[in-house]
C-alpha cells in the first residue's frame, strides 16, 4: 500500500512545547512508533514589557495605579514575573506598594512644587527577561499654605490648612 508522507512545520508558538505524533498503520491493527528529528531548534523570544502610558495627575489624588497587564510574549508563554523599579524621583515624593506584582500602587507625597517620578517594568516569561519599559508620573502640586515668618522666626510647622494670625502694630518713627 505504500507510505504516506506528511510535513509539520514548527513555528515560534510551539517553542518549548512537547509535540507527540502517534502513527497507526493503514490496516488499523496497532499503534506504531515514530522517531522525530529536527534540523534546528526554535529559540525562545523575549517577552515585551508594557508599563502603560505616562500619567499626569494632581497630588490631591494621593496615589496612582501602575499597570503592567499589557505586557505580552510572542511565543504565547505566560508572563512568569513582573519587576518594577523606581529609576527617577528627584523629590523623593513617590513610594511604590510592591515591586513584584502586575499593578502596584504609587503613593504621592504632598509637595510645594510640581514633580515627577519614573518607574520601569521588566517582565520574564520563565526563560528570559524583557527589555525595560518606563512610565513617567507627572504630579501637579496643589496650593500649599504659605509659611508665616515673624521677627522671631518661622512659626512651628503645622498642617496645611491651619490658620495663623499675628498682630502687627505700626508706629511713626
Amino acid at each position: 500500500q505504500g507510505a504516506v508522507a506528511s510535513t509539520f512545520t514548527l513555528t515560534s508558538n510551539e517553542a518549548h512545547k512537547n509535540i507527540i505524533f502517534q502513527v497507526k498503520p493503514k490496516d488499523g491493527t496497532d499503534w506504531g512508533s515514530l522517531a522525530l528529528s529536527a534540523s534546528s531548534a526554535i529559540a525562545n523570544s523575549a517577552p515585551i514589557a508594557s508599563a502603560g502610558a505616562d500619567q499626569n495627575v494632581d497630588e490631591a489624588v494621593g496615589s496612582v495605579a501602575l499597570d503592567g497587564s499589557g505586557s505580552s510574549d510572542t511565543d504565547a508563554d505566560a508572563i512568569a514575573s513582573y519587576t518594577w523599579s523606581e529609576v527617577a524621583d528627584a523629590s523623593s515624593a513617590c513610594t511604590i506598594s510592591a515591586t513584584n506584582i502586575v499593578s502596584p500602587t504609587v503613593t504621592l507625597a504632598d509637595k510645594i512644587a510640581n514633580y515627577s517620578c519614573t518607574y520601569q517594568l521588566i517582565v520574564n516569561d520563565g526563560t528570559e527577561n524583557s527589555t525595560a519599559d518606563s512610565i513617567i508620573i507627572n504630579v501637579t502640586a496643589d496650593n500649599d499654605a504659605p509659611v508665616f515668618v515673624t521677627s522671631s522666626g518661622a512659626l512651628p510647622a503645622g498642617t496645611e490648612g491651619i490658620a495663623y494670625s499675628q498682630s502687627v502694630v505700626a508706629t511713626e518713627p
